[in-house]
């Protein structure tokens, strides 16, 4: 792990501030963020990353009015891959989400494909998991960008690792590397179909620490999108005039 101090809060607010402005000015629509969050297919990572949003900011003692939604860049992963995605994020929730009825039925959505003219223009905060899925993006937001100068649709997209950046954990500030992707879990597991009654097995293995590749991947992911997840419910609480927990404590960590 990586460890460095810093102001997060300055940070938060300087990086974000055109997020707040553009919160502020829907004061008609009582201030409600809207974050999209995807990956290549729509498989783990933007349900896990979207599902453990919705359960920290249920755990939060005042509510702020956030609306999430999932997407995946290019063709949503159909059929049995996207069963087999669905069975190991239903198990994940059930670890450690204490079995968040909300955070359920955000992993069980079958994702849809991103909507490059609509959803840059309905969402404030388009989130993604690493510089592939980052490039796609703004390639096809910076169209947008292109017929209406001035809009900056494209700082709209965000990769959400250097959320993570700004975690404070036993009085330091812990970060994964600023640049680091989060990468797909299972991607060098493609090739082999594993059936569903197998993710039991696997999700055991992840919470009683063994040693498969496939266990590690999906442990790190965890813990990596926990502290990102804890980082973008930080920002949301100050953009909606709130101080974060100092202690950077929070459900998942």
């Amino acid at each position: 792990s990586e460890y460095r101090v810093m102001n997060p809060m300055y940070r938060i607010m300087k990086e974000y501030s055109s997020l707040s402005n553009r919160v502020q000015s829907k004061s008609s629509k009582a201030g409600i963020i809207s974050v999209l969050i995807m990956d290549e297919g729509g498989e783990i990572r933007s349900r896990l990353a979207a599902a453990m949003l919705i359960f920290l900011l249920g755990n939060l003692r005042k509510e702020i009015s956030v609306c999430i939604d999932v997407a995946s860049i290019g063709p949503p992963t159909l059929g049995e891959a996207s069963d087999v995605s669905t069975a190991i994020l239903i198990k994940m929730v059930k670890l450690w989400m204490n079995n968040d009825a909300k955070a359920l039925d955000m992993v069980k959505k079958a994702p849809r494909q991103f909507q490059e003219v609509r959803d840059p223009l309905e969402y404030d905060l388009l989130l993604v998991m690493d510089r592939y899925d980052l490039q796609e993006t703004l390639r096809e937001v910076s169209v947008l960008d292109a017929i209406s100068p001035g809009s900056h649709y494209s700082s709209k997209v965000k990769r959400i690792s250097p959320f993570a950046a700004h975690i404070e954990v036993a009085g330091m500030t812990r970060a994964i590397p600023f640049h680091q992707d989060i990468p797909d879990p299972l991607y060098f597991s493609k090739d082999v179909q594993l059936p569903c009654d197998l993710m039991a097995d696997l999700l055991d293995e992840i919470k009683m620490s063994k040693c498969s590749n496939e266990a590690q991947s999906l442990n790190k992911l965890s813990r990596d999108l926990a502290y990102c997840c804890k980082g973008v419910v930080d920002m949301l609480q100050v953009i909606h005039g709130g101080i974060p927990n100092p202690s950077g404590r929070a459900p998942l960590l």
